[in-house]
């Protein structure tokens, strides 16, 4: 073997192990990058997914506001409906205050509400009342003063004075009162008052502790008079 040949040899063989090098270099560069790749596109599906998550808590959280807003308007209007309601409580009559009382009674006696409810609604049948007195009583007006106009009942515990408007042709030689009108009826019953305002027939309750009065007025033949009708409803 000359010197030419042994070179060669050696050329071709430094020449292979740095193709050798070359392509280890490439194949960790090729790795390298698909790695990177790789990574990337996981970085970017977790990156999506938080993005949609993200989203997602935020429609959930102005769903959440919408219905916060919502309850609270609900909760202003029952909170205005609640102080209307009281004090409506603290401006209405004794007789209501009474009725409030005694369904209150009833109420801690383990009664039903809906029995109480059916009771109250059942009262105005005529089954459930009975009459008691009924007469004719002057209708103040005006031109008529009316010496008795202020007319006692039920053993002179309850009180009676009715006022109308006067008719087209009253004096008083003729003092009747407008059917057509309104009349304003005060009822004074054990140191309460109610006053209740209507054209006739008009009816109004008194509230007691376990029974109920029930004041009728309805027109009559007699110019001038109403008829009164006074019924004692009892609650079972």
């Amino acid at each position: 073997m000359d010197y030419y040949q042994t070179t060669e040899r050696y050329r071709k063989r430094e020449a292979k192990s740095q193709l050798r090098f070359i392509l280890r270099i490439l194949a960790l560069l090729v790795t390298l990058w698909v790695g990177w790749i790789i990574g990337q596109n996981q970085q970017w599906s977790v990156f999506s997914s938080s993005s949609d998550r993200l989203q997602e808590l935020v429609q959930n959280n102005n769903r959440l506001e919408q219905t916060v807003a919502v309850l609270t308007e609900q909760l202003n209007t029952e909170q205005q409906r609640r102080l209307a309601a009281e004090a409506l409580i603290n401006t209405e009559d004794k007789d209501v205050v009474s009725l409030r009382k005694l369904v209150a009674r009833y109420l801690a006696k383990d009664v039903p509400p809906e029995q109480i409810r059916q009771l109250l609604n059942s009262l105005g049948e005529a089954s459930k009342c009975r009459k008691i007195e009924q007469r004719d009583v002057e209708v103040v007006t005006p031109n008529f003063g009316g010496g008795n106009s202020d007319r006692m009942f039920l053993s002179e515990s309850l009180s009676l004075f009715i006022e109308g408007e006067p008719g087209q042709d009253a004096n008083r030689d003729n003092p009747w009162f407008d059917l057509k009108r309104p009349v304003t009826v005060r009822a004074s019953f054990l140191g309460g008052e109610k006053v209740a305002n209507g054209v006739l027939p008009l009816s109004m309750v008194l509230a007691m502790e376990d029974w109920l009065i029930r004041i009728r007025l309805t027109d009559t033949d007699l110019n001038g008079y109403a008829n009164v009708t006074i019924s004692k409803c009892l609650i079972n």
